[in-house]
């Protein structure tokens, strides 16, 4: 049988990172979500990222989470970047279903 989400703590991946509708450009989000101490604490401690529907996300939105992990995120002690800061990212959805929020407006 299907798990609902919020049985698991599950949350929209918008709200969860800070971003809102993630259309204003990296460094307002960055601004805003570091003014929010539970959102900062959503960045820094997880480990493991799972997004459901990932066909409904937009590209340009998953390229900013991206980046905004970079920033949140500590380094590693080597000085690289990792993708998303390091967390893992786990990526689920059919891409035959829904178009990405937003790009039939």
């Amino acid at each position: 049988p299907a798990l609902p989400a919020v049985n698991l703590g599950g949350v929209t991946l918008h709200s969860w990172a800070g971003v809102g509708f993630g259309e204003e450009p990296t460094g307002l989000l960055l601004a805003a979500i570091r003014k929010s101490a539970q959102k900062c604490a959503n960045w820094k401690r997880c480990k493991v990222l799972v997004i459901d529907e990932i066909s409904m996300l937009d590209g340009q939105l998953l390229d900013k989470l991206d980046e905004l992990g970079r920033l949140l995120r500590p380094a590693p002690a080597n000085g690289g970047q990792l993708p998303f800061g390091g967390i893992q990212v786990v990526l689920v959805g059919d891409f035959f279903q829904l178009p990405p929020v937003g790009l039939e407006r």
